[in-house]
C-alpha cells in the first residue's frame, strides 16, 4: 500500500488539534503526519501518533521559518509514494486521502490529484462557496485555483528538483504547481473532500487584503516564469483574452456598462436563472412520471388507444362549394 505523507506548516494555532483530529480521522490506512515548527522555539507536546498514524515533529526548538522554508523542510523530510500540504487552520474530510489516492493508482500517468474545496468561516459555519474548477495549465498560469491542500502528487514531483521558492512569500504554492505541471498532468476530483478557512487574518492568497502586496507578488512570479512559457501557451492566453474582450463586447452592447463588476454580476444572473430553470424543469419531469406511473392513467390506457384509432377513422365530409 502507498505510503502518503501529510505535511503540515505549524504556527502552534489552536486549529491545530482540530487540523490533526481531521487526518486521525481518514479512511486510508497508510500515512505518515509530519509537523514542521514553523513558528520556531519550543512546539507544544504532540506525542508521537495522530490517532493510528505515526507522528513526527520537525524543528522543535528551530528558527522561525517562512511559508515557503517550512514546505521546504517538510518536503526533504517525507519519504514514501505521496505527500500532502495541510495548513494548521484546514480540515481533510475523512475519505479526502483515500479517493485521491484511489484516482492516482487508476491514473498511473498523472502526477496529482485535487478535489473540491468547501470555505468555511472561523466557526466552521459554511461561507457557501467553494474552490473546484476542471484542470488546464492555461488555467493554472491565469491564476491560482488550487488550494493547497486539496492535492495529493507524487513523490515524483520533489524528486525531479520541485522546490518551493523561498523568494515568495505570497503564492508560494502557485508557483508550486506551476512547476509541477512542468512535470505532467493534474486530475479534478468534482466532489468536496476539504474544507478551507477564511479568517480575518487568513485566506486564499488571491484574496489577500493587501492589494499591492499581492500586485507585488503576482508580478514577481510572472518575471520568474515569463522565460519558460513558450508560444503555446502565450497563444491560448491571447485566446482567453479574446473570448474575455467579446464577452465584455457584448455586455455593453446589451447593458451599456463594460466594468468588471457588471460582466460577473450578469454572468451570476446567467447562473442562476439556469439553476432555476433546472430545478424547474425536473420538477415537471417528476411530475410528469408521477401521472404516468399513477393507476388512473393506467386504467384509461383503452379508452386513450380507442378514441385515438376513431380519430384517424374518422373523415370529415366534403360538402359541395
Amino acid at each position: 500500500m502507498f505510503l502518503v505523507n501529510v505535511i503540515i506548516r505549524s504556527m502552534d494555532h489552536l486549529t491545530l488539534t482540530e487540523a490533526l483530529l481531521a487526518v486521525s480521522f481518514q479512511t486510508y490506512s497508510n500515512v505518515k503526519v509530519i509537523i514542521v515548527n514553523a513558528q520556531g522555539g519550543k512546539h507544544r507536546e504532540l506525542g508521537n501518533s495522530c490517532g493510528r498514524y505515526p507522528l513526527r515533529l520537525i524543528n522543535d526548538c528551530g528558527e522561525p521559518l517562512a511559508r515557503s522554508a517550512a514546505a521546504n523542510f517538510g518536503l526533504d523530510d517525507a519519504r514514501g509514494d505521496f505527500l500532502l500540504f495541510l495548513d494548521d487552520d484546514d480540515l481533510i474530510l475523512p475519505k479526502h486521502i483515500a479517493q485521491l489516492v484511489a484516482e492516482l493508482e487508476v491514473h498511473s500517468e498523472l502526477v496529482a490529484a485535487y478535489s473540491g474545496v468547501e470555505c468555511i468561516n472561523e466557526r466552521g459555519e459554511s461561507l457557501q462557496e467553494h474552490f473546484g474548477k476542471h484542470y488546464s495549465k492555461i488555467r493554472l498560469i491565469s491564476g491560482n485555483f488550487i488550494p493547497i491542500h486539496s492535492v495529493l502528487f507524487k513523490a515524483q514531483v520533489r524528486d525531479s528538483g520541485c522546490r518551493f521558492d523561498e523568494a515568495l512569500d505570497l503564492f508560494e504554492d502557485w508557483d508550486f504547481w506551476l512547476q509541477a505541471a512542468e512535470i505532467g498532468q493534474f486530475l479534478y476530483i468534482p466532489s468536496v473532500t476539504a474544507l478551507y478557512r477564511i479568517s480575518s487574518s487568513g485566506g486564499f492568497g488571491v484574496k489577500s487584503s493587501n492589494a499591492d502586496q499581492a500586485g507585488n507578488a503576482t508580478q514577481t512570479l510572472v518575471t520568474k516564469w515569463q522565460r519558460k512559457w513558450g508560444s503555446d501557451s502565450l497563444y491560448a492566453l491571447m485566446e482567453l483574452g479574446r473570448y474575455y474582450h467579446m464577452a465584455m463586447d457584448i455586455l455593453q452592447d446589451n447593458t451599456g456598462d463594460t466594468s468588471s463588476e457588471s460582466l460577473i454580476e450578469s454572468i451570476q444572473v446567467l447562473i442562476k436563472t439556469n439553476r432555476d430553470l433546472k430545478q424547474k424543469l425536473e420538477s415537471t419531469n417528476t411530475q410528469l412520471n408521477n401521472v404516468l406511473n399513477s393507476r388512473s392513467w393506467r386504467l384509461m390506457g383503452p379508452l386513450r388507444y380507442l378514441n385515438h384509432v376513431r380519430r384517424k377513422r374518422f373523415t370529415p365530409p366534403k360538402y359541395p362549394s
